[in-house]
């Protein structure tokens, strides 16, 4: 078995020595073409550095240029991509266009880019178009989805803040849009109030920026039972020289109301009138109508709907 082992060390002593030769040899070669110099085409990215924050661009393009330099360096442009940085004083403006021309661009490359003048070739003009922002105040309208437990509901509107969001585009996409839309605000057997965010729905909106992208919103919910209350009849322009009889003279009226609010409510926080000027000359009866009304109570039913009049002489 030892003389096995000796009959193969010296092999593998060559082959390693072999590997390490293979292995010096084109690490050499690899310095020596890095030293060597290259032209090579670079799409450089860059940034407009003190642009007006009313203007935006509405396509930008990559820096197409030839850079002759060493493979070293133009490995290390390639591998990082370093971005140009032009002030946007540099750009030449017409009415929808701002433009650099190919001398400038040179001279910020070889510049940012730390090689020579000579060593750059930029053999285009850097054009492009843009736009101005304006800005506009939108109503934001909920989209809502809710069921509630039997006997409860809302006590008031729904709050949601903002109310309304600005917008920033073009002028011609925002003077077609008065509002936004809010994801649908789902929540199934409400039994309690509710307070939590949701988003606004902009995927159909042509935007650029805006305000805020949530909103918030509070649903006030309370448990809610009927009551039935008695109104005193009131008739409204009546003539000066008309006097007339009217019956039934006070009317019921039934609503859903929250149990919070139950015992704060009565007759006073009711206005119920009937209108002379509409009564019709052929019938003998006024339509009575509620015109004040607490905001909270809901499905306010008259139990009469005719008042019979009659005019005396």
């Amino acid at each position: 078995m030892k003389s096995i082992f000796k009959r193969l060390t010296p092999k593998l002593d060559h082959n390693k020595a072999f590997v390490f030769i293979l292995i010096s040899t084109a690490a050499i070669w690899f310095v020596l073409q890095l030293s060597k110099t290259y032209t090579t085409q670079l799409q450089l990215n860059y940034s407009i550095i003190n642009l007006p924050k009313e203007y935006k661009i509405e396509k930008e393009q990559k820096l197409s240029t030839y850079i002759t330099s060493t493979g070293l360096n133009l490995l290390y442009l390639n591998l990082f991509n370093p971005q140009i940085n032009i002030d946007y004083s540099k750009f030449t403006k017409s009415i929808d266009f701002i433009s650099l021309d190919e001398a400038v661009l040179n001279n910020l490359i070889s510049t940012q880019l730390e090689v020579g003048k000579d060593q750059v070739e930029v053999n285009h003009n850097l054009k492009l178009r843009f736009y101005q922002l304006f800005s506009k105040q939108m109503k934001v309208i909920p989209i809502l989805n809710l069921t509630f437990q039997p006997g409860f509901d809302t006590i008031q509107d729904i709050q949601y803040s903002p109310s309304k969001v600005t917008v920033y585009g073009k002028r011609n996409i925002l003077s077609s849009i008065d509002s936004v839309f809010t994801k649908p605000i789902i929540h199934k057997n409400i039994d309690d109030s509710i307070s939590s965010q949701i988003e606004l729905n902009l995927e159909a909106l042509e935007f650029d920026q805006v305000n805020t992208f949530v909103i918030e919103y509070n649903i006030f919910v309370d448990r809610f039972t009927e009551k039935t209350i008695t109104l005193p009849v009131e008739v409204i322009n009546l003539p000066l020289d008309t006097s007339i009889s009217i019956y039934p003279k006070q009317v019921e009226v039934s609503f859903e109301i929250p149990l919070s609010k139950y015992d704060k409510v009565s007759a006073k926080n009711f206005k119920l009138v009937c209108d002379y000027d509409k009564a019709k000359v052929s019938d003998s009866y006024l339509i009575p109508k509620i015109v004040k009304s607490p905001k909270f109570i809901k499905y306010q039913r008259l139990r009469t709907k005719q008042i019979s009049y009659l005019i005396k002489e």
